[in-house]
C-alpha cells in the first residue's frame, strides 16, 4: 500500500510541475493548466502505439507500465522472433484477452506477456 502511495505522490508532483510551467508561459487558469499538463504526460511524449509495437518488433525494449495492483513496473520486451528464446518453450499467453493489449516477450522473465498501451508509464528505448 505504502508503494501505490508514493507513486501517486510522485506522479502528482510531476503534473505539478508541469502545470507551474504552463501556467508562466500562458495566461489561463490553474485548473487549465493541470488538465493541459495531465494530456501531456499521458502522452508519453508523442508514442503511440504503432510506434510501441515497431520498437518491440525491431528489437530489445526497456519500458515501464502500470501492473494491475497499481504499482509501476520495468521490464525489457521484444517481438523480434531471433530474440526469443528456442532452447526450451516460454510460458504465457500469445493472444491478448484484452483487444486494447499488447503481447511481447519479456526478455527478464523468459516469458510471454501483455501490457495494455495506456498503462504504459515510460519507454526508455
Amino acid at each position: 500500500m505504502k508503494t501505490s502511495v508514493n507513486n501517486n505522490q510522485r506522479e502528482f508532483g510531476a503534473i505539478c510541475r508541469v502545470a507551474n510551467q504552463i501556467l508562466k508561459e500562458r495566461k489561463c487558469t490553474r485548473k487549465e493548466a493541470y488538465a493541459i499538463a495531465k494530456a501531456q504526460l499521458e502522452n508519453k511524449g508523442g508514442m503511440t502505439r504503432q510506434k510501441f509495437e515497431a520498437m518491440l518488433k525491431a528489437g530489445r525494449v526497456k519500458f515501464s507500465f502500470r501492473n494491475s495492483r497499481g504499482g509501476v513496473s520495468m521490464t525489457k520486451g521484444t517481438l523480434n522472433p531471433a530474440m526469443i528464446t528456442t532452447s526450451y518453450k516460454p510460458a504465457g499467453a500469445r493472444v491478448a484477452k484484452d483487444p486494447d493489449g499488447i503481447v511481447f516477450f519479456d526478455t527478464l522473465h523468459g516469458a510471454y506477456r501483455t501490457v495494455l498501451f495506456k498503462n504504459l508509464v515510460e519507454v526508455l528505448g
